[in-house]
């Protein structure tokens, strides 16, 4: 186990695997991109519904059982969920969620015609 302030895409992706692994030993071992895209996303969706809460909220609309208050830790938990789920696809995929990260972000500069680049 690893406890560090300074968090880095490799200790991530190695500390994630391990724990996937430990806790799933043969399940996930036969997970299909589908799949873990799948749990990802239902992930996101998570910090959609959320952020609808939040919403809600602001507007004054009186639908949520969580308070106000409780929302943005639920958020960070969420968001945190979704890279989780995010970087063990892209293992999956045979990629780092480093090099699909500077692929996007360097492309879309490009495209743009910006100089910013990771």
């Amino acid at each position: 186990m690893t406890d560090s302030s300074n968090l880095s895409f490799e200790m991530f992706r190695k500390t994630n695997k391990e724990r996937s692994d430990y806790l799933h030993p043969e399940s996930t071992r036969h997970w299909t991109l589908v799949d873990w895209s799948n749990a990802m996303a239902g992930e996101a969706g998570e910090v959609c519904n959320v952020t609808k809460k939040m919403q809600r909220h602001l507007d004054g609309i009186p639908m949520n059982k969580e308070k106000a208050e409780a929302l943005p830790a639920k958020l960070k938990a969420e968001i945190g969920d979704v890279a989780i789920y995010l970087d063990l696809l892209a293992h999956e995929a045979g990629f780092t969620l480093e090099e699909c990260i500077r692929q996007a972000f360097n492309g879309k500069s490009d495209e743009l015609g910006l100089d910013f680049r990771l």
